[in-house]
């Protein structure tokens, strides 16, 4: 009879252990899922912090200007220092995308609001000064100059169309 015990307690014991190792998998699936799930969350929260940077530097710039008409000179000096913080701003988005920190609707979104914004006549004005006097921006300089050959050549698609393949 000792024998038969020992072999019920094993049972037991290998019973109690498939147990455990399937509550052990299945913690380890759900700590992954909530993990990825925390990861989405941060991610979002990432971006939304840029796109409220953007909503709270763009309010500071005249609805004028935002609709495509000229600021007096005044106007002009007085809104340089946002535009400027909206290159840098625009340059740190696309260091991101190239370092694969934002997502592609994301992406989307930015880059074209990015050239649509510089295709403004104040924005457009401020980028053209800014680049005459000064090298920074290097990632939006990048971004907004056309795909060349590699013997430097313009392979002559505009920078605002899109590439169908």
């Amino acid at each position: 009879m000792p024998e038969a015990s020992s072999n019920y307690i094993i049972a037991i014991f290998t019973v109690i252990s498939a147990i455990a190792t399937v509550v052990i998998a299945w913690g380890i699936g759900y700590s992954r899922k909530q993990l990825k799930l925390n990861q989405e969350i941060a991610q979002l929260e990432f971006e939304y912090r840029l796109s409220k940077e953007y909503r709270e530097l763009i309010k500071l710039i005249p609805a004028k200007a935002l609709f495509g008409e000229q600021l007096s000179p005044d106007e002009y000096q007085k809104v340089l220092p946002e535009l400027l913080h909206y290159f840098d701003l625009s340059n740190e988005q696309i260091l991101l995308h190239e370092r694969n920190k934002i997502g592609p609707e994301v992406w989307q979104n930015w880059s074209e609001g990015i050239r649509d914004n510089l295709s403004l006549p104040v924005f457009k004005q401020s980028w053209e000064e800014n680049s005459k006097c000064s090298d920074n921006f290097k990632e939006l300089r990048n971004f907004l100059s056309p795909p060349r050959l590699n013997n430097g050549q313009s392979i002559g698609i505009k920078a605002n169309k899109k590439i169908r393949l």
